[in-house]
């Protein structure tokens, strides 16, 4: 024993070694690296600062498997280390895929609409993607595949249901180990994901594939209480609630960043909106329609690309009281916050939004369309519509005009109790231990 009674390494017992675990989130490396272009969703955040959080203990080792169109050059940011696949082409066919879709017969390709950057993207889709693969049958999502079964860590964890969340999980249970699966959003737990279905996500994702990784995940962690309720009595898996994380210490410190010149110059104060460019779920074409019901006041869109049919449209039918900006670091993100007067979220569909807790943080009200009701109310930090854009209208005037300063202390204070990212980090640390033993039972 030494002074503090704990027993050393000269009584012949080593350390225990840390349990490596692996997050797979294939577009995370913006996050990752701020001087990277790119779209940053609220999963890619989650993931990030959960995984860097979790390599500052000495119990615990991250690698982080992410997918980029360069090789990434740099492979520890934070203590984690990456897993880089280099892919040169997936923003392209990302970009394409959104245009047409794949078909098991002749013509093979059905063209759900024609941006003139088609007349480039498919020529260099043709030279590096022969053809003939379009009539081949798509690779089963299920086959395990590097660099999954090969990275070396004791437990993967994926997040969202999907097609890559499936692959993952198969590789791990190739390879002897568990998976964990965090949902990111309520889409997650469609009804349609059934072993049968026909049906397809807007992302491409089959709905029995879907089915198949809630089924096989060692885990799942919920967001929300009625996600944990649903998973249960839709698809008969319990769930481990664990809020969705905000670094409040590295917020605050960035809300005096420089806002970005372009787009917001001149604007004191602004109704905000952030999502990408996605049609069924996000619906940034009702934040065009709210800004018509609203002409006496400055809107400004961050709007990630997604869908280009969809984004070229907002751009063009957009009133002059709108400012579209397709990108901004996410350090600046605190002080767009800060600025802005309103949060309008207009998707048919969250998980738990981490603008709703960025928004909550910097003392910016929220107007929600049809989502999160229960968390504005109890948080205090905004309201919802009902799904009435009248209504929507009618709030955001009213947040405008007359911001309620003791309901947003309540809501700083309600972020700062319930989703502080080192105890949601912390939680996530508790329940690795018990998914290890009892894969090993299996």
């Amino acid at each position: 024993m030494d002074d503090s009674g704990t027993e050393s390494q000269a009584d012949g017992k080593q350390p225990a070694e840390p349990i490596r675990v692996c997050f797979v989130v294939l577009n995370a490396f913006p996050a990752i690296n701020p001087e990277v272009p790119g779209a940053i969703g609220g999963i890619e955040t989650r993931a990030w600062m959960l995984a860097r959080t979790l390599a500052r203990r000495p119990d615990i080792d991250v690698q982080f498997v992410v997918r980029h169109t360069e090789r990434i050059r740099q492979l520890e940011f934070d203590g984690v280390r990456l897993v880089p696949i280099h892919d040169r082409l997936y923003r392209l066919r990302e970009a394409v895929s959104t245009m047409l879709e794949r078909q098991q017969r002749f013509p093979w390709l059905r063209f759900h609409g024609f941006s003139p950057a088609l007349l480039w993207q498919l020529p260099i889709l043709a030279v590096w993607w022969p053809w003939r693969r379009l009539r081949q049958r798509a690779p089963d999502p299920l086959r395990p595949c590097p660099p999954y079964t090969t990275v070396e860590a004791d437990l993967l964890a994926c997040f969202g249901v999907n097609v890559t969340t499936a692959t993952v999980i198969a590789s791990a249970h190739a390879t002897n180990r568990p998976a964990i699966l965090f949902l990111g959003s309520d889409a997650d737990l469609d009804e349609r994901y059934t072993a049968t279905s026909t049906f397809v996500t807007p992302y491409g994702d089959p709905g029995p594939i879907c089915r198949w990784a809630i089924d096989h995940a060692d885990r799942i962690v919920v967001q929300t209480p009625s996600q944990q309720q649903v998973l249960r009595e839709r698809f008969g898996r319990e769930g481990t609630l664990i809020g969705n994380p905000i670094d409040l210490e590295e917020w605050d410190s960035r809300l005096e960043t420089a806002l970005p010149p372009e787009g917001i110059a001149g604007l004191d104060r602004y109704v905000l909106w952030v999502g990408r460019a996605e049609g069924t779920h996000k619906r940034p074409q009702l934040l065009v329609e709210l800004a018509r019901k609203c002409p006496e006041l400055p809107f400004v869109m961050i709007l990630n690309p997604r869908d280009t049919l969809l984004e070229q449209q907002i751009r063009r039918t957009a009133p002059s009281n709108v400012r579209i900006l397709d990108w901004v670091p996410f350090p600046q993100m605190p002080a767009v916050f800060r600025r802005a007067a309103v949060l309008v979220n207009t998707s048919s569909l969250e998980g738990f939004s981490n603008a709703f807790l960025q928004a909550a943080a910097s003392g910016v009200p929220i107007a929600a369309l049809e989502v999160a009701r229960d968390f504005l109310e109890e948080s205090g930090a905004g309201a919802e519509a009902e799904g009435s854009m009248e209504r929507l209208a009618e709030i955001v005037r009213r947040q405008w005009n007359e911001p309620d300063a003791a309901q947003l202390r309540k809501a700083r204070a309600y972020v700062e109790q319930h989703h502080a990212l080192p105890a949601q980090a912390e939680q996530v640390a508790a329940v690795i231990p018990g998914i290890l033993s009892g894969r090993q039972r299996r």
